[in-house]
């Protein structure tokens, strides 16, 4: 199933600006929230670069790697969660990115890993995927905190639509009933579920 076709059955027009999160901030801002570190936004910059992480710095050593991972599966297991209880369908940029970059972000050596990788999420020439595997998912994951790879996730049962991306996740949510268990998974892991609104 395609992005586009859960939006319509969502009841939306779609079109190719859909997709951009500032488009859907502009129609429904109360349906928009980030996954994020932090409960607020922070207005003092000097002190938000102080605290942000990024993986390009653990890569620099000017992060320690286990502080870097111990945040990033915050937004992992979160992800994780969420995928127990939901059909889960995507899009990705995976196969638009060299291997060469996946694999230092991953850690990983073989080119055999990375066909198989890219064989599952791929199939066809189609960027959409169903995901079903746990292993996938934290491959996503990762890719993304790590900002090496974007992705849109669609986690169906509960109506939402989370773009993967650093460590602040945008996050739309088109049945609000479900706002309050969402939280709770997100508190649960010591991050926050902040409204777009502010």
């Amino acid at each position: 199933m395609k992005l586009e076709q859960v939006f319509k059955q969502w009841g939306y027009e779609v079109s190719d600006e859909f997709r951009d999160f500032d488009y859907l901030c502009s129609r429904e801002p109360e349906k928009c929230f980030y996954i994020d570190r932090f409960p607020q936004l922070i207005n003092d910059f000097n002190k938000y670069q102080q605290e942000e992480m990024f993986y390009e710095q653990v890569k620099n050593n000017k992060i320690s790697e286990k502080r870097f991972y111990a945040e990033e599966l915050k937004f992992i297991n979160i992800l994780k969660k969420l995928w127990l209880y939901n059909s889960v369908i995507g899009e990705t940029n995976f196969c638009e990115i060299e291997d060469k970059i996946i694999k230092e972000a991953l850690n990983y050596g073989s080119d055999n890993n990375m066909n198989l990788f890219k064989d599952k999420l791929m199939r066809g020439k189609e960027q959409s995927f169903t995901l079903e595997e746990n292993n996938l998912l934290e491959i996503i994951a990762k890719l993304g905190v790590r900002e090496c790879v974007y992705s849109t996730l669609i986690f169906l049962d509960y109506k939402i639509v989370i773009n993967v991306y650093s460590m602040c996740f945008q996050v739309y949510i088109d049945d609000l009933s479900k706002l309050s268990l969402i939280r709770e998974v997100i508190c649960t892991e010591g991050l926050y579920l902040r409204s777009y609104i502010i």
